[in-house]
């Protein structure tokens, strides 16, 4: 299998720090696409960061616009080649392991770009992420869900 990197770009970002002391709690997204011809898959990985106010409820995923101080999402398009013909592969865990693995590294370094920026003053540093159990997390999710 080998896995190309198309781009990754920049969908959306916004930030409104209020001040270098903001506390807040980051949540994380990843959805996925793809398009199979033959043996190539053209794939889409898109990642969103929310930096949402410490004070805030959680209301069920919904967060009220007055307490996001960051929101951003990341796109990553990629070409991934399945030489091994005879052998199908689990392209949702291609897509949500090994290129969110590669997108990552670009969002962090954007993330601590724009909070340094911003009225927070210094680089926030998203944690690293072990994106297999990330997976699992999402494959059992998936399956209470029925």
């Amino acid at each position: 299998m080998k896995i190309k990197v198309k781009n990754i770009l920049t969908k959306s970002e916004m930030a409104r720090f209020k001040s270098e002391t903001d506390e807040f709690n980051v949540y994380f997204d990843v959805t996925t696409k793809y398009e199979q011809h033959e043996h190539i898959y053209e794939s889409e990985v898109v990642m969103r960061i929310i930096f949402l106010n410490k004070d805030a409820e959680d209301n069920n995923d919904e967060f009220p616009y007055s307490n996001v101080l960051l929101d951003c999402e990341f796109s990553g398009n990629f070409e991934i080649a399945n030489e091994d013909i005879d052998t199908d592969i689990d392209i949702e865990k291609v897509m949500r392991t090994n290129c969110s693995a590669m997108l990552y590294p670009f969002i962090r370094e954007r993330i601590a770009r724009i909070t340094q920026e911003s009225l927070y003053r210094k680089p926030y540093y998203l944690e690293s992420i072990n994106f297999i159990a990330v997976y699992s997390d999402w494959i059992k999710r998936i399956s209470q869900q029925g």
